[in-house]
């Protein structure tokens, strides 16, 4: 029987914390900070976490599901080919253009842009800052080497600090250890596996729909909204496919995430 010295929601609290890697001394900053009226020591977060976690039920994993838009970066060069940019020829070394991103149990697709204006970055980066604060697992098509890291750098030159701890799934890296596809490009792979496929631009092809976004073309910012949220959709349902070959324990944790949706 769980002690009234705790509400149920403060042991759900602590435990969430817990098992996302935070140390008692965060986790009772944190605790103290969401419930001021009753604050605990780090001894009464270590007996909430060795005693009463085996009363609670565990919390399912929140699972996300992203893919970022960057702007080009802009510099002053000599010729077209074979160019080795000096940091002082640089102009504007681009930024985020827009994210888009979904939990896996939902059907939601949400997509931010910063429509060109450097001075909303910041404002753009908070709402997916807390997404990935939230989440346990994050899933994207070569998220580990491009999506979170340009997202972190972005954290860290706004002073946003740093998301809980979350766990990784790099859909580029399953195609990569358990395939031999012709191309592990998101394009290839969700046109032959998947109902949603990358999709290819239509009114502003190639470069041209990045070029006519930073213009302020309100077209090109509408396709733009369609191409990331689409990347996020065949992101996901790549997992999916691409998952029953993977018996890992992240893997398997997002696998029962999107199960218990359906």
């Amino acid at each position: 029987m769980i002690k009234k010295s705790w509400l149920k929601s403060q042991i759900t609290f602590v435990l969430n914390l817990h098992k996302k890697g935070f140390s008692r001394k965060e986790i009772s900053k944190k605790f103290n900070d969401k419930y001021p009226t009753s604050p605990r020591t780090q001894d009464s977060i270590k007996h909430c976490i060795d005693v009463y976690g085996a009363y609670v039920e565990k919390a399912p994993k929140k699972v996300l599901i992203l893919d970022i838009e960057t702007k080009p970066m802009t510099a002053k060069v000599w010729g077209l080919f074979d160019q080795n940019i000096a940091l002082n020829q640089i102009v504007d070394e681009g930024g985020i253009f827009s994210w888009s991103a979904k939990w896996i149990d939902s059907d939601e697709v949400i997509y931010k842009d910063v429509k060109g204006k450097k001075s909303k970055e910041k404002e753009l980066l908070k709402p997916i800052w807390k997404l990935m604060d939230e989440a346990d697992i994050i899933i994207g098509q070569n998220s580990d080497s491009f999506d979170i890291k340009k997202l972190n750098a972005k954290f860290l030159e706004h002073k946003l600090g740093s998301p809980s701890f979350y766990r990784t799934i790099d859909t580029l890296k399953l195609a990569k250890k358990h395939f031999k596809f012709v191309s592990n490009k998101l394009e290839y792979m969700s046109k032959k596996f998947c109902k949603i496929k990358k999709l290819a631009h239509s009114k502003f092809p190639g470069f041209s729909l990045w070029d006519e976004c930073e213009k302020g073309n309100l077209a090109a910012w509408k396709e733009m909204r369609l191409y990331n949220m689409a990347d996020v959709q065949a992101t996901e349902e790549l997992f999916l496919e691409l998952s029953q070959f993977d018996k890992t324990e992240v893997v398997q944790d997002a696998l029962k995430a999107y199960k218990g949706s359906n």
